[in-house]
């Protein structure tokens, strides 16, 4: 079978069965992580770990995520063994096409996976038409600085980046909505629990 061949494939495999994947976005630092975890741990959703080209913290590193050159990384996206790549927060990152197949293939694997908002219309609402999409919202302004701050690897540049990119998101989000479903959270301050509430309590209605 040719490469060409091979990823038409893979991706009809993956919108076919696509109705197993749920989907994240929202600003970074609003707290998509808290409930990935609880998720992968309560119902063992497994999180898809991502190719990247920005510097790893420790948990990404033991979250499976991996590392590559920028020209690495295009030498992958050229040779198409890339899933949704994006570009965020002047890195790239995208996700194993072969990872997500051999995942989907066991048909009691739900899979999670991260998007800015900006792709959801059209990547994530073309490339996997049935997926289940989380929209995180914050409950003001300050609440992602808050979070952002407790990140002791970022320094102030890189967290006024976020913020205000995290502000663009919002309005992706808002936008996106309007043509796609997407099941808006609204985090709570100091209550991390709502978030992991409201998704679970959602996620056990639709499936």
């Amino acid at each position: 079978m040719s490469s060409h061949k091979k990823l038409n494939k893979n991706y009809r495999f993956i919108k076919n069965n696509s109705n197993r994947i749920v989907v994240f976005c929202g600003p970074s630092g609003i707290g998509k992580t808290l409930v990935i975890d609880y998720l992968s741990k309560r119902y063992r959703f497994k999180k898809i770990s991502s190719i990247t080209t920005k510097d790893l913290n420790k948990k990404e590193k033991k979250d499976g995520s991996i590392q590559v050159t920028p020209l690495k990384f295009k030498i992958l996206e050229t040779e198409s063994d890339l899933f949704m790549s994006v570009r965020n927060y002047g890195n790239a990152y995208a996700y194993s096409t072969k990872n997500i197949v051999e995942l989907l293939e066991n048909k009691n694997t739900i899979i999670i996976m991260e998007s800015p908002c900006s792709y959801i219309i059209n990547d994530v609402s073309v490339l996997m038409p049935k997926s289940i999409i989380f929209g995180f919202l914050p409950p003001n302004k300050n609440f992602i600085k808050s979070n952002l701050k407790k990140r002791d690897s970022e320094g102030y540049i890189k967290q006024k980046i976020r913020i205000k990119a995290g502000e663009v998101e919002k309005d992706y989000l808002y936008y996106a909505s309007k043509f796609v479903k997407i099941y808006k959270i609204l985090q709570k301050k100091n209550d991390p629990a709502h978030a992991i509430n409201q998704v679970e309590k959602i996620l056990l209605e639709i499936r």
